[in-house]
């Protein structure tokens, strides 16, 4: 209760116990008080992204959590609600710090709580009953509701009227060091609604009352529905960006050019709801994976455009921990992206130019990594290296879902440029695959023991296998396509089969290509495992 940041440390704290008890009675007892005297304050280091570490690991459970910690939620919220109201009413400019401390508490909880049921929908195996997921879904529109009207409370109730009094000066320097934390909640709730998307397209099921019947869930007239959830991300972005430009010394913005933002983060031009996704992607192998597949899973081209254009893994040149094995993602695009049908095409052409930016800057980093190569390195090499592959795959995949429902012929130069961008992203798989042996991996076992780099790499080695054998599994169904479905139109009309002329899906090509990516795999399997393996 005693700063902002004691808070949030005190909040994550609740969540690695796991003890849902402990967290009722934290929710309950949990009392900020009002203070409107001068505090010290200071620019204040970001909390680590991973925070939900605990809720993961809890898996389905995180349902029942959900609803018994609502109670508590609510009662905590409308306690601390009525001290913002008090700040309102009476604060003074040294009330700040006081005001952010509550507000971001408020927040924490609410993010908290959807976070929550997030995970317990990504565990979820069995169908719910129309009853449970009305009930999610009315808890879900409650928190949204009280973050709409808490951030209403922040720049409508609260700083618009400080302006009247204080400088902008004044009230920056006050508000400057929660200004991250604002920014981090507001990225994490605006993309709360995509990562239920994805969800409720591709695993979540509703089984009617009948009991025989599954169907998807819907959103009937819920905050989540498209039309609604576009006009409460508009009153929250006009929010952002006034409070932004308070901050950063700009002039407040009008109301119809916050509107013409299109939930762009000015200055940067980046998505607030694909914030999470970059945030996460940057975290470990594992995140990263499962936000390329949320992204590509989503309808939303511009966010996986500004994903691939503005994500930086960083490297990382110091110990890691080494974490036992991850679980595997979900193989595949989901049921939603194919019925996409040759909308995937647009996707595929649009992002061209940004999955060659993304891949490229990253390979540089690989780069860094092969000048200097202590063992620590490798999880930080391989989650990069991983992030390449993913990305390279799902673009293939995205290619191949789109010629599979191709109902027209195609022109001979339509179908070269297909072949001319798949080439490029095979070109490139091979370049990862020989910067991974023959530039990495085989020059550090020059330094180090068999056992000592296995032990770094082992986690990552289930997702290696699984790429290599995406990768080498698409010139089988590409060729499936042309000898069943695909049809290309010359130029005087007549309809002939597609070919591969030189590129490295003919027959010799490809041979060569295959064998050098096999050979690759066994060098890494029998340094590293000791034994055969075969993709």
């Amino acid at each position: 209760m005693q700063s902002t940041d004691k808070f949030h440390e005190a909040l994550k704290e609740m969540n690695h116990s796991g003890d849902l008890d402990r967290q009722i009675q934290f929710l309950i007892y949990c009392d900020i008080p009002v203070i409107e005297a001068e505090q010290p304050f200071a620019r204040r280091a970001r909390p680590p992204l991973d925070r939900n570490k605990e809720m993961r690991n809890i898996g389905e459970r995180n349902l029942k959590h959900f609803v018994d910690l609502h109670e508590a939620t609510i009662d905590f919220i409308n306690r601390h609600f009525g001290k913002l109201k008090k700040h309102i009413k009476n604060g003074t400019i040294k009330g700040i710090p006081n005001f952010m401390h509550i507000f971001l508490a408020i927040c924490w909880i609410l993010e908290n709580q959807i976070e929550r049921v997030i995970q317990g929908f990504k565990s979820k195996l069995t169908p719910m009953t129309s009853k449970e997921w009305y009930d999610y879904r009315e808890q879900l529109d409650e928190y949204f509701k009280y973050f709409k009207e808490v951030m209403d409370c922040l720049w409508g109730d609260y700083l618009t009227t400080m302006l009247k009094h204080h400088t902008r000066r004044e009230i920056r320097e006050k508000l400057d060091p929660d200004f991250h934390y604002l920014k981090d909640v507001c990225s994490q709730m605006l993309g709360f609604r995509s990562r239920i998307e994805v969800l409720r397209k591709s695993q979540l099921k509703v089984q009617r009352e009948s009991g025989r019947a599954l169907v998807l869930p819907e959103y009937f007239e819920s905050i989540l529905k498209e039309e609604k959830w576009h006009i409460y991300c508009e009153h929250i972005n006009s929010s952002i960006v006034q409070i932004r430009a308070l901050v950063e010394n700009n002039s407040i913005v009008p109301k119809n050019q916050v509107l013409s933002t299109n939930f762009q983060e000015i200055k940067t031009g980046r998505s607030i709801g694909c914030e999470y996704q970059i945030k996460e992607a940057q975290q470990s192998t594992l995140q990263c994976i499962e936000a390329i597949k949320e992204l590509y899973n989503s309808s939303n081209s511009k966010a996986l455009k500004q994903f691939l254009t503005f994500c930086d893994i960083p490297v990382i040149k110091n110990i890691q921990p080494i974490l036992a094995y991850s679980p595997r993602p979900s193989s595949g695009l989901s049921k939603e992206t194919w019925r996409l049908g040759e909308w995937n095409l647009r996707h595929f052409i649009n992002h061209h130019k940004a999955t060659l930016h993304f891949i490229d800057k990253h390979f540089r980093k690989l780069e860094i990594h092969i000048k200097d190569i202590p063992k620590e390195n490798i999880p930080n090499f391989m989650h990069i290296f991983l992030a390449i592959g993913w990305i390279l795959r799902n673009q293939i995949e995205m290619a191949i879902h789109c010629l599979k429902t191709k109902i027209t012929p195609m022109s001979l130069e339509e179908w070269q440029e297909y072949l001319k961008q798949l080439d490029i992203y095979f070109k490139k798989f091979r370049l990862l695959m020989d910067c991974l042996w023959y530039k990495y991996l085989s020059i550090m076992l020059k330094y180090y023991a068999h056992e000592t780099i296995r032990e770094r790499f082992e986690p990552d080695f289930q997702f290696l296998k699984d790429i290599c054998s995406h990768m080498l599994g698409f010139r089988p169904r590409i060729d499936i396509l042309c000898k069943s479905h695909l049809k290309i139109q010359r130029s005087d009309g007549t309809i002939i089969l597609p070919e591969y002329f030189s590129s490295v899906f003919n027959e010799k090509d490809w041979k060569y290509y295959s064998n050098n990516i096999k050979k690759i795999h066994r060098a890494i399997f029998k340094h590293f495992f000791k034994k055969k393996h075969k993709l």
